[in-house]
């Protein structure tokens, strides 16, 4: 995870598999996420966010 100013990129990897035929695939994703500081002690909250992944799902 990589934190700058009010943006944060996160990277991670999933195994998905399709139940119906076994098949498994490793999904790399990188996620960017904006944040928004909320007035007193509630913290942050996502404003805006999107990913990509490297591989189509099973």
């Amino acid at each position: 995870m990589y934190i700058k100013d009010d943006w944060c990129a996160i990277r991670y990897t999933v195994k998905i598999r399709n139940l119906d035929t076994g098949k498994e695939v490793n999904q790399n994703t990188m996620e960017f996420v904006k944040f928004k500081d909320n007035d007193g002690d509630i913290g942050v909250r996502v404003v805006e966010c999107w990913a990509l992944s490297d591989s189509p799902l099973c």
